[in-house]
């Protein structure tokens, strides 16, 4: 990507950055560290009640995000971020004051709902304002604001739980306001005309029979298998890190902090650099390094009995999927067309999501039935096997089947 390109990127990404970072810190601080504390201690709600509650959230968030892009292809992203962040930015007002199930069942819901065109809008958002040449790397700045702002929340409220609920509570909410303010901002101060000739721009992508658009679907369906499975793989290890550090490792919750922290940091700062790597070369090496990495970390973690001494293999699988994710997603981009990305993102992580809300269960029966150690097995075994399909399928052609679109009419 040249210096101008990149500089323009940064320009337009970000304000979707800055919406991404401010709705997942509040997201990880409310749904991660806040409510799980608070709803058994102060409220009297059972720790199973909070594990339905959180998983409310995310899987809202999943089943409408492929609605919430077909808007945005349709009206612009603005036009849909501005109303949606409002109502999750109401939602995480709200939770605080809400003492029963149903009703926190319902506001959960409620934010799930308003952060789902979040993804879409800003992938398809990156894209267009890096070009597809430089997509790996509008990507990882995406990736590098979700992991931003979704690890500080947590980590940061953490801190503030020692003062006090309320106080967290606050600052949570406080951040979640600055995704709708920064939204509204950027519609109001968007020319009428470029509204206007986006709106028209969209219309015409949305406005293709639905025959079209099945057919290039059908034309990318091997992409579908893979964004199921390897979400599934992290969601096995979802409920099992926590127990398996304390458990296996001996592990101190600040030791485990630490290890959250020192592989988040890799990957954010490595991102950049191989979205960058990834355009120049192509997408396929890092895909099959990156997982087949990924898999043989994840193994020796399960077989790892050294406390602190698992820092290396946990730095490796920092650095894997800093290698993965802006190729993966640069070849989930240049498979569609722009006239319909949103919509097509909008499918691809429900899919994805699907995949991550799926792992979890799986991942708790398989550390009760078969024992400790198996759900890091499981994971390697499919990170590895999504290193030895993607050596073999046409990961090049499918990153351009965007551009054949019009083939499909």
């Amino acid at each position: 990507m040249s210096t101008r390109t990149e500089s323009r990127t940064l320009s337009h990404m970000g304000l979707y950055m800055t919406a991404i970072a401010s709705i997942e810190f509040a997201r990880g601080a409310m749904f991660i560290s806040i409510l799980p504390a608070f709803l058994p201690e102060r409220v009297g709600i059972v720790t199973a009640q909070v594990g339905i509650i959180v998983s409310a959230q995310y899987l809202s968030d999943s089943l409408l995000r492929s609605p919430s892009g077909w808007l945005i292809d349709r009206f612009g992203a603005w036009v849909v971020l501005a109303p949606a962040l409002s109502v999750a930015a109401a939602a995480a007002m709200l939770l605080p004051h809400v003492h029963s199930f149903w009703p926190l069942l319902l506001v959960a819901v409620l934010f799930g709902m308003g952060t789902s065109p979040n993804w879409p809008a800003a992938i398809a958002g990156s894209v267009r304002a890096s070009g597809l040449k430089g997509r790996a790397a509008g990507m990882s700045l995406v990736f590098i604001a979700w992991l931003a702002g979704g690890g500080l929340g947590p980590v940061l409220v953490n801190f503030m739980i020692t003062r006090g609920y309320q106080l967290a509570f606050r600052v949570a909410a406080g951040v979640a306001l600055i995704a709708p303010i920064v939204a509204i901002v950027r519609l109001l101060t968007l020319p009428r005309s470029q509204r206007i000739q986006h709106s028209q721009g969209s219309s015409a992508g949305t406005g293709a029979p639905l025959a079209q658009f099945m057919r290039h679907l059908w034309r990318i369906r091997a992409l579908l298998p893979g964004m199921f499975v390897q979400t599934l793989s992290l969601g096995i290890l979802v409920p099992v890190l926590v127990p398996f550090a304390k458990e296996e490792l001996g592990l101190t919750q600040p030791q485990f902090g630490l290890l959250l922290v020192a592989g988040g940091a890799v990957t954010v700062a490595l991102l950049l650099p191989m979205g960058r790597l990834a355009d120049r070369y192509g997408f396929r090496p890092f895909l099959v390094i990156g997982f087949a990495l990924a898999g043989i970390s994840a193994h020796f973690v399960g077989r790892s009995a050294d406390g602190m001494g698992v820092l290396p293999l946990v730095l490796l699988l920092g650095a894997s999927y800093a290698t993965i994710l802006p190729a993966w997603n640069g070849v989930m981009a240049g498979a569609v067309p722009e006239q319909v990305r949103a919509t097509f993102m909008g499918l691809f992580m429900t899919v994805e999501g699907l995949g991550l809300a799926l792992g979890p269960a799986l991942g708790g029966a398989i550390w009760t039935l078969v024992g400790h150690r198996a759900p890091f097995d499981a994971s390697s075994m499919v990170l590895v096997a999504m290193a030895a399909i993607y050596t073999f399928i046409p990961v090049e052609r499918l990153a351009s089947a965007g551009s054949r679109w019009e083939d499909s009419a």
